[in-house]
């Protein structure tokens, strides 16, 4: 095999690879949520804010209107704060993974919920 295969085929490998690893962190960063649990999150935002996902205020941040302790905590815990300091920052599938898992783990609540 020539060096200059070699090259070609490291290249591609590499740009598999990089779209597997593209793939993955997508599928993580939503943790896998199923269509169902998805559309009970975007009822939750429209009562809550009108699905106002970019949302930042200095008590309550996104589409799902997160107490920003609470956003700290749970985000924290998923390893996604440093991303996503604040819930509006966050793209609202991210949003969606954080309060389900605040739901199920903590007991979380909303008041549209």
């Amino acid at each position: 095999m020539s060096a200059r295969s070699v090259r070609r085929w490291a290249a591609a490998w590499a740009a598999a690879w990089a779209a597997v690893c593209s793939a993955v962190a997508a599928h993580e960063a939503q943790g896998g949520l199923p269509p169902s649990t998805v559309a009970y999150w975007d009822r939750v935002a429209e009562c809550e804010t009108h699905s106002t996902w970019r949302g930042l205020g200095h008590t309550y941040q996104g589409g799902l209107g997160f107490y920003w302790s609470t956003w700290d905590w749970w985000a924290r815990e998923l390893g996604l704060l440093r991303q996503y300091p604040d819930a509006g920052l966050a793209p609202r599938l991210v949003q969606i993974r954080v309060a389900d898992y605040g739901r199920r783990v903590h007991g979380g609540y909303w008041g549209c919920a």
